[in-house]
C-alpha cells in the first residue's frame, strides 16, 4: 500500500501526518511522491490508525487520542 493510502485511509491530512509527528509537510509530500522513503515506525502507526476502530473516530485536533486511551479500559 502506498504511503498516501494509508494516510488517506487513517483520514489524516499531509499537515495532521506531519504535526503528529514532528516533520515538516514538505518530508510528508516527499514521502507521498517518492522523492524520501516514510519512516517505518509512521507506516506503522497509519497502519494501525486505519485497522483499529476507535481511532477512526478519533478528534480532528488530535487525531491519535484514541490510540492514547487505556487498553484495558472498559468501554461505557
Amino acid at each position: 500500500m502506498s504511503f498516501s493510502a494509508l494516510r488517506t485511509d487513517a483520514g489524516l491530512t499531509i499537515e495532521e501526518v506531519a504535526s503528529q509527528f514532528g516533520v515538516s509537510a514538505a518530508e510528508v509530500a516527499g514521502w507521498e511522491s517518492g522523492s524520501a522513503r516514510a519512516p517505518q515506525h509512521v507506516c506503522l502507526a497509519l497502519d494501525v490508525l486505519t485497522r483499529f476502530t476507535p481511532c477512526q473516530s478519533a478528534s480532528k485536533k488530535d487525531p491519535l487520542s484514541a490510540c492514547k486511551r487505556d487498553p484495558l479500559r472498559r468501554a461505557a
